[in-house]
């Protein structure tokens, strides 16, 4: 992140990236995301890349965060979303914000501290239709995803009801989450409130980060799973048709597995080739003076494995996965200069 007073218009730490061949040549481009600025480079073909963000008419130009390309209107063309995270415009208003660290002792610290983001406003992610020939038109507006402010972490795109039209599952940090269903292509509708994946079960937002679908049962329809933060535990959504979701971490043996980690990336993926998808997930705590206010958990945290056993539980196989199960690993976490 930028360790200096201004927001600067240049990426000064890259946050996402997604590979995708949007223009159909045959060579595999790439979409950075970053703080200030995003880029698209196209693939040249011959081990080299060009810079053709400003020509392509991509303008997200605030804090870009995952993103992914897919083809929400059908039309064969790689469309993109950037999701966009909060407005950090002003960092001073970190010295009077709820964080997990000391402000107090923040202040006088040259190397700042872990400002936590609930205070800071909420931002609008963004939608590109591919109109072909290396250009793209912004439709957040029209298509009504730029219409619902959030603060996204992660996002996967599935087609969570049959239609045959890709949908999209947003994780926002410290706010609803979002669960865009796409109306033949037209336009996205926000069901997730509806649907049982925008809150806790006690009704509360949480901190979500990475998400990932599957049909971890075989029932025929994409589930969703989404990392939180540490004693809010990832969630495991058993997708039950009707635009419907039930939340069975505590029925998978997720909730225990997960409950003092903080999760960020994870994925379904089938380790053992039994043809159930079973599930990786990685964590670490965002404050790295975490330890010294909560003694409870720790800022390197350990990667967790899980088992899919026939759909009906995940079992934790981390200690039997090897070495790299068996320690705690670090995180990037962000500390601010004020």
């Amino acid at each position: 992140m930028c360790h200096n007073r201004e927001v600067s218009p240049q990426i000064c730490t890259g946050r996402g990236v997604t590979i995708g061949d949007y223009d159909g040549d045959g060579f595999e481009d790439i979409f950075i995301t970053g703080f200030g600025k995003c880029v698209l480079y196209h693939n040249n073909g011959n081990g080299t890349f060009s810079d053709v963000t400003a020509a392509s008419g991509i303008a997200a130009p605030q804090w870009g965060t995952s993103s992914l390309w897919f083809d929400y209107d059908n039309d064969g063309k790689l469309d993109l979303f950037v999701g966009e995270f909060a407005d950090y415009s002003d960092l001073k208003i970190c010295h009077a914000a709820e964080s997990y660290g000391n402000a107090n002792e923040a202040a006088s610290d040259q190397e700042g501290y872990y400002c936590f983001p609930k205070p800071f406003k909420p931002v609008p992610s963004e939608l590109y239709r591919n109109l072909g020939n290396g250009k793209f038109a912004d439709v957040s507006a029209s298509t009504e995803i730029g219409l619902k402010p959030g603060k996204a972490w992660g996002v996967v795109a599935t087609d969570l009801n049959d239609d045959g039209f890709l949908d999209l599952l947003v994780a926002n940090d410290t706010m609803p989450d979002y669960l865009w269903l796409n109306r033949a292509g037209r336009k996205f509708e926000d069901v997730a409130g509806t649907a049982g994946v925008a809150y806790s079960a006690e009704g509360a937002p949480r901190s979500s980060m990475g998400v990932d679908a599957a049909d971890f049962d075989q029932d025929g329809h994409q589930d969703l799973v989404v990392a939180n933060i540490d004693t809010q535990t990832a969630s495991l959504y058993r997708n039950i048709g009707q635009e419907m979701f039930d939340e069975l971490n505590l029925k998978m043996g997720v909730r225990e597995a997960t409950w003092m980690l903080s999760g960020w990336g994870l994925r379904f993926f089938d380790y053992d080739d039994d043809g159930w998808p079973d599930l990786i997930l990685s964590n670490g705590y965002p404050n790295d003076l975490i330890e010294t206010q909560n003694a409870a958990t720790s800022y390197r945290q350990p990667i967790v494995l899980m088992h899919n056993l026939l759909g009906k539980s995940m079992e934790n196989v981390s200690r039997l996965a090897g070495p790299a199960f068996a320690k705690s690993t670090q995180r990037a976490a962000w500390r601010w200069v004020i």
